[in-house]
């Protein structure tokens, strides 16, 4: 989840964007999404036998790809959460309205 604020400043020309990544994968995960990563564009796929009788295979394309990509993308990061390998952090959203009530 990834949350944005304009800090709208009226006596500042350059105004700006934060951008601020809420979820941080745990150790356990980046490393499992790295070893997704290296093995999962290994991707071959059955194609017919030769002479011999033995398995044929092909590259996936560039579809299949990003379908197995995806499909694996999801069915990972739901398996990190519920092992809770995703760690939720503060909103800068709420710390900003925090100062603003404050000051």
């Amino acid at each position: 989840m990834i949350e944005s604020k304009l800090f709208d400043d009226v006596n500042r020309a350059d105004n700006r964007v934060a951008v601020h990544n809420r979820e941080m994968l745990e150790m356990e995960a980046a490393f499992a999404a790295d070893m997704v990563a290296r093995w999962g564009m290994v991707a071959t796929i059955p194609d017919g036998e030769d002479k011999s009788g033995r398995t044929k295979v092909r590259c996936a394309t560039p579809v299949e790809l990003v379908y197995r990509a995806c499909v694996t993308s999801e069915l990972l990061f739901a398996e990190f959460k519920r092992r809770e390998w995703i760690h939720i952090t503060p909103s800068v959203l709420d710390k900003s309205t925090e100062l603003q009530e404050e000051g």
